[in-house]
């Protein structure tokens, strides 16, 4: 069966975490994607193969904690413009390329998913446990991961003469809900 990711319902969300001398002044930000779609195939039977893929568009990657407006619009900016370099690398893709753990007909189940994930046009091999429950035409999917800036090019941020920066692992959660795509 395949499911359609609902954006609406689901939850894409990236932890930044500030580093350096002035860290205790400086912001850790929560970030979310809010423009992001993808398909899941669960198995029906043993023949195919459970598969997922997701795109982000970077420049929907917005700020969601409470900090003044002022201070928002520069994360956001910094981030848009010196990290993600959105105009020239607009999107955030995986797709995977083995998933284990699942067991067709059943209703609630751990797997691991391993894909490539591709930012800031680099790709590298990517491992995902999600916790995956299907029940009628709705499946659901939560789980986290790791990532790091540098093995894609990018570098974390320093300002202040380096004495504030975000160090390089970024911690990436994910709530999705899907619903059974209907087929023409």
């Amino acid at each position: 069966m395949r499911y359609e990711v609902n954006p609406v319902l689901s939850r894409f969300t990236l932890k930044v975490y500030a580093t350096g001398m002035l860290s205790a002044f400086g912001h850790s930000p929560t970030i979310v994607a809010r423009d992001f779609s993808g398909q899941v195939t669960v198995p029906d039977d043993q023949s195919d193969s459970a598969s997922m893929d997701l795109v982000i568009k970077a420049a929907s990657l917005k700020v969601s904690d409470d900090v003044k407006e002022s201070d928002r619009r520069e994360i956001e900016k910094t981030m848009y413009k010196d990290v993600l370099e959105v105009d020239t690398y607009p999107e955030v893709t995986f797709t995977s390329t083995e998933v284990t753990g699942a067991t067709p007909g059943a209703g609630s189940f751990r797997v691991t998913i391993v894909g490539t994930l591709t930012l800031h046009a680099t790709s590298h091999p990517q491992q995902i446990d999600a916790q995956v429950n299907v029940m009628g035409d709705r499946l659901t999917a939560n789980g986290q991961f790791k990532v790091r800036q540098s093995e894609y090019g990018i570098k974390p941020v320093s300002i202040a003469g380096g004495t504030l920066k975000l160090k390089d692992e970024i911690d990436l959660s994910f709530d999705i809900v899907a619903r059974a795509k209907q087929v023409a």
